[in-house]
């Protein structure tokens, strides 16, 4: 037990240092500092690599083993490269966020929010998901309730926490989520997620997505056709310079009322352009989940 605390109070205090070091480096410098580190933890043998590659396979059927390594390596690049953003956050102002991303169609925020009616910000584990969050409440002027999963190290999460919370933003707990979003919802107020991830098994709906069944999470689709809630979202895309754009667009359901059916329907339109998004720039995706976990046999992956 003393060596685990240990071993999590060490890993913290490692992150914050290398946090406050990376914090002093151009955007640039600190992206060739996360592919560096990407990359020699690519070229560790790991069962997420195996995932990763897996992964690819049934995404990009037709594409080489070597474009598919190419594009998992280059996915290891980014979870560094946001990893060593993330710890920088922590260090940075208002202005340094604005500088580093740029939002379109920030007016979106304060237009829908004037239907009364809260405001669902959607997402994915895609480019630096953690700046588009936090760049999400200083555009839009709205303190934005995040809805998070814990990090398992306390001293870590804590961490974390602060940087997510630092410029307005609010957290909540993923596992206690469920009627402060409601609350949220009938406060008016913005609750933003990501669901990407592997859903819970009798809870939530299959959807295809790169043409297999996966389970997904359908609660922003339910809750928008409930609460007649409007959804936008967006996506952090990394330029050239190691700074960022999103395009926020709306997520149109005028056509559906409330039914389950619709429910998959419209978790189905995110699903959608998720997909059409990661086929832009698939290595800025999180490759390493076991995202089709319900159809696929991962287990004999990791052997």
């Amino acid at each position: 037990m003393r060596n685990s605390v240990f071993i999590d109070y060490f890993t913290y205090i490692l992150m914050k240092i290398l946090g406050w070091i990376a914090s002093l480096l151009s955007p640039r410098f600190r992206g060739y500092l996360g592919m560096l580190i990407g990359n020699l933890l690519f070229f560790l043998p790991s069962n997420r690599k195996k995932i990763a590659l897996h992964n690819l396979k049934i995404a990009f059927p037709d594409k080489s083993i070597d474009e598919l390594k190419n594009i998992a390596r280059k996915s290891y690049q980014n979870l560094s490269i946001v990893f060593i953003e993330t710890a920088a956050a922590e260090f940075f102002n208002e202005n340094d966020i604005i500088k580093l991303i740029k939002i379109n169609n920030i007016d979106l925020v304060p237009q829908l929010l004037s239907k009364g009616n809260g405001l669902i910000f959607l997402s994915a584990h895609y480019g630096n998901w953690e700046y588009a969050a936090i760049a999400a409440g200083i555009y839009s002027k709205v303190p934005i309730n995040v809805i998070v999963q814990k990090q398992k190290n306390k001293f870590v999460n804590k961490s974390v926490t602060k940087t997510r919370t630092k410029f307005g933003n609010k957290v909540v707990p993923m596992n206690s989520a469920a009627r402060q979003i409601i609350q949220s919802i009938r406060k008016n107020e913005a609750i933003a997620m990501l669901v990407d991830q592997s859903a819970k098994f009798g809870k939530d709906s299959f959807i295809d997505f790169f043409a297999i069944p996966a389970l997904t999470y359908d609660a922003p689709a339910e809750l928008a056709l409930r609460f007649q809630t409007p959804i936008v979202y967006g996506f952090a895309c990394r330029n050239k310079d190691f700074t960022y754009t999103i395009d926020l667009k709306e997520l149109d359901f005028s056509d559906l009322t409330y039914s389950k059916e619709n429910v998959k329907i419209l978790t189905r339109r995110h699903v959608e352009a998720l997909e059409k998004q990661i086929l832009k720039a698939p290595e800025l995706w999180v490759w390493e989940h076991k995202r089709w976990k319900h159809s696929v046999d991962y287990k004999k992956i990791e052997q």
